[in-house]
């Protein structure tokens, strides 16, 4: 690992293909920096220092099956630079379960390696394709979705994030 706090999703896509991340761990914890950066450009301050920032501080904490889970977001970190067709089908698993547990909620997804991304949205029975591009203009379409509307609290553990306990 590169042992810097990534400050862009950018700084992510150049670092991968300078294949300065040796492994999906590196690539997700670089990535969960840069989304913890970007919040602020896309969400209200304080909803992103405190609703946003506190969820991606939980997601450090733990490990869960998918890589990166926050509300209503799942977001699956292949290896950087990979192929994304494995990831794109564990990332319908995730998002069909977090689904199964919030029906009247629309569930986002994204695929990523680093450099490409995809973002999928379920809202009835199957993953929908939203966009495919680089990580940066992905997330950027994610985020501003996302900061625009209101945002789920899904867990009693975001809930305790968030409240600081």
């Amino acid at each position: 690992m590169t042992g810097r706090i990534y400050m862009s999703f950018s700084e992510v896509e150049r670092d991968t293909k300078l294949s300065k991340f040796s492994n999906e761990p590196e690539l997700r914890q670089a990535l969960v920096e840069a989304l913890k950066e970007e919040a602020g450009k896309y969400c209200k301050k304080d909803l992103a220092e405190y609703v946003f920032k506190p969820m991606l501080e939980r997601v450090l904490r733990e490990r869960r099956r998918a890589d990166i889970i926050f509300s209503n977001v799942v977001i699956e970190v292949e290896n950087p630079g990979g192929d994304l067709s494995r990831g794109r089908e564990q990332l319908y698993t995730y998002m069909n379960d977090l689904k199964s547990r919030i029906k009247e909620l629309v569930i986002h997804g994204v695929v990523t390696n680093g450099i490409d991304a995809e973002y999928y949205v379920l809202d009835d029975d199957h993953p929908r394709l939203i966009k495919t591009g680089s990580l940066s203009d992905v997330m950027s379409d994610l985020l501003t979705l996302f900061c625009s509307q209101k945002i789920p609290i899904i867990t009693s553990e975001e809930l305790l994030s968030i409240i600081g306990v």
